[in-house]
């Protein structure tokens, strides 16, 4: 029973802690079509292990929606090929209500950090969710999170905190400058910890990550990274 929940887990973990409070279309829409990227996903349980590789390829971005085509290859194996269309319109952002709470410095890195404080309430007035936002060379960046979600069968808490503002990995033979943050998800006695590389520069945004989540005695750990990627 507990493998199900287990991978919903990261299912959730990767929906919610991969989204910020600015939404997620930007990390695709800011790229013409015909830029890709390509992500290895390693996941290991009980001593299985299973490899993923997929390719997101921005097919079109309008005023109206952005379209992503989806090439996935699991155990080697192709999988069919899908082109989902994402909207975005007012619709379809989540409900949530924000109001501006002040200035508040972080330290990032050993670096003092100046920081716009956001507190965001859901249309339901239940989950609560607190956003730092910095600048950093010459564009916002969300540098810290925290969400406390009450949803249909219970609640769950999400957390990211910045570490490093400038890491560089070396991708696909590229310099990525990466920011790097630290995540928490916590749900139904479940918790997921991970690292997550992010970077402008990527289609998607995540250049790298590396999660365990722990159910009881059961341990998952994942790791994606990208090991292809081109910008137009």
């Amino acid at each position: 029973m507990r493998r199900p929940l287990l991978a919903a887990a990261f299912l959730a973990l990767a929906a919610g802690l991969a989204v910020s409070a600015d939404g997620l279309a930007d990390r695709w829409t800011r790229f013409k079509a015909g830029s890709f990227v390509t992500i290895k996903t390693t996941s290991r349980i009980s001593g299985e292990e299973m490899v993923e590789e997929t390719k997101y390829t921005v097919t079109e971005v309008t005023a109206d929606y952005y379209a992503l085509k989806i090439e996935t290859t699991m155990g080697g194996n192709a999988l069919p090929v899908t082109e989902v269309k994402f909207p975005l319109t007012p619709s379809a952002a989540p409900e949530w209500t924000w109001e501006e709470k002040g200035k508040e410095e972080l330290e990032i890195g050993g670096e003092k950090v100046a920081c716009t404080v956001r507190v965001g309430t859901s249309s339901d007035k239940k989950s609560v969710w607190t956003v730092w936002t910095a600048e950093v060379e010459g564009a916002p960046l969300e540098v810290k999170s925290e969400k406390k979600l009450v949803v249909p069968g219970g609640a769950r808490t999400e957390a990211s905190t910045a570490t490093n503002l400038s890491e560089t990995l070396k991708v696909a033979g590229k310099d990525v400058r990466c920011c790097v943050k630290t995540t928490l998800l916590e749900i139904e006695g479940q918790k997921s910890e991970g690292t997550v590389w992010e970077s402008r520069d990527v289609p998607g945004l995540v250049v790298k990550s590396e999660t365990k989540t722990t159910s009881g005695t059961l341990v998952m750990t994942r790791t994606r990274e990208v090991t292809a990627f081109e910008t137009k």
